[in-house]
C-alpha cells in the first residue's frame, strides 16, 4: 500500500489530538533537530491481514509510522519500505507521544552534560503534544539500560 503523511487538517479529521497533531505536522516549530518527516512515499508499505483504516501518520528514513485498526484494536504500528516486517510501536495516543520522544531524545545519543543541557527541550516539547506520562518517562530514561523490551512494553501499555 502506497502512503502519504497527511497534514494537520487530516490528523485532526483521523482523530490524532490537536496538540500531537501540530507537533507531527510543524515539527520543525517544535524544535528544527525534531526528525518527523511529513512526506510523499513512492514505497509500497506491508500492512498486514485484519488491518483497517490506515491512517499514515509521518515517515522517518523512508519508514513510516501508522495507526490502523488490526483485529478490532486500535494500534500505532511502524512499517518498513524495505521489507514485510512491520512492529507495533503503541496502542494509544500517549504511547505514541512516548514512542517519539524516545526517538528524538535517543537520536541525540550525548554526554550526560549534553543531556542536561537537552532535558528542557525535551520536556518542553513532551508538554506540547500533551504528554501525560512525562515524570514516568523520565524515570524510565534514568534507569540503566536492560535492553528495550521492557522499555517498549511500557510505552505499548501506555493508555
Amino acid at each position: 500500500m502506497r502512503l502519504t503523511a497527511p497534514n494537520y487538517d487530516v490528523l485532526i479529521e483521523a482523530g490524532i489530538s490537536p496538540s500531537l497533531a501540530q507537533v507531527i505536522s510543524k515539527p520543525s516549530e517544535a524544535d528544527p533537530k525534531l526528525s518527523i518527516i511529513i512526506q510523499e512515499s513512492e514505497w509500497d508499505y506491508p500492512i498486514p491481514y485484519g488491518v483497517t483504516s490506515v491512517v499514515p501518520i509521518y515517515g522517518h528514513n523512508a519508514d513510516m509510522t501508522v495507526r490502523w485498526h488490526r483485529d478490532g484494536r486500535l494500534e500505532f504500528a511502524a512499517v518498513h519500505h524495505d521489507g514485510d516486517d512491520w512492529h507495533v510501536v503503541a496502542t494509544s495516543e500517549q504511547g505514541l507521544m512516548a514512542h517519539i520522544l524516545f526517538g528524538y531524545c535517543e537520536m541525540a545519543m550525548c554526554t550526560d552534560e549534553e543531556h542536561a543541557q537537552n532535558l528542557p527541550n525535551w520536556q518542553r516539547i513532551a508538554r506540547m503534544m500533551g504528554f501525560r506520562y512525562e515524570d514516568e518517562f523520565w524515570e524510565w530514561a534514568e534507569q540503566p539500560d536492560t535492553g528495550n523490551s521492557d522499555w517498549n512494553q511500557w510505552i505499548i501499555d501506555l493508555k
